[in-house]
């Protein structure tokens, strides 16, 4: 995975060239756990587990609108919202997924710790148009140091100012 900074130089030259736009924050997810259905257990070998937020919405996780499992970058511009599909060794922008304006989007967004010690961010996305997706990256690593995309994620988060929202976990 090339570092945070170089996605970042790749998501701000795309912007520029295909959209003549510029980037507020931006942050890499990719959820590589997608949960079996009709089962507690994660079927991969990443400890992501998108049920913990989608759950906690109240929400059911096949109501996602997308298929996880590659590498996205969540960008957002002074008026736009995107989710853009990175691809090939230097996850460069392949392709745009959603594309909105950045008020008709809420971003609820969740730290969450495993059982394996990793600190996860979740981030359950509401579109304009009703549908939702959900996805996450690793915030901390199990040894306790921040992950590479930690700042870019911080940053991201304080970019959306009131349509950041945390998400809460009741205590059971």
């Amino acid at each position: 995975m090339p570092k945070p900074a170089a996605i970042e130089a790749n998501v701000r030259t795309w912007l520029r060239d295909e959209r003549q736009d510029t980037l507020t924050a931006y942050v890499r997810v990719i959820t590589m756990s997608l949960p079996n259905a009709g089962s507690s257990v994660s079927g991969s070998i990443a400890v992501a587990d998108l049920r913990v937020p989608v759950e906690a919405l109240g929400r059911d996780i096949s109501d996602n609108c997308r298929v996880t499992g590659h590498a996205s970058a969540l960008a957002v511009s002074p008026q736009s919202f995107r989710v853009l599909r990175l691809g090939g060794f230097k996850e460069r922008v392949k392709d745009i997924e959603v594309e909105a304006t950045v008020d008709g989007v809420t971003v609820h967004h969740l730290d969450h710790t495993t059982g394996s010690g990793l600190r996860i961010r979740y981030f359950v996305i509401d579109l304009p148009d009703g549908r939702w997706m959900a996805d996450s990256h690793v915030l901390v690593k199990k040894n306790g140091n921040a992950a590479p995309s930690a700042p870019a994620s911080d940053t991201f988060v304080a970019a959306l100012g009131t349509r950041a929202r945390p998400i809460t976990i009741a205590d059971g």
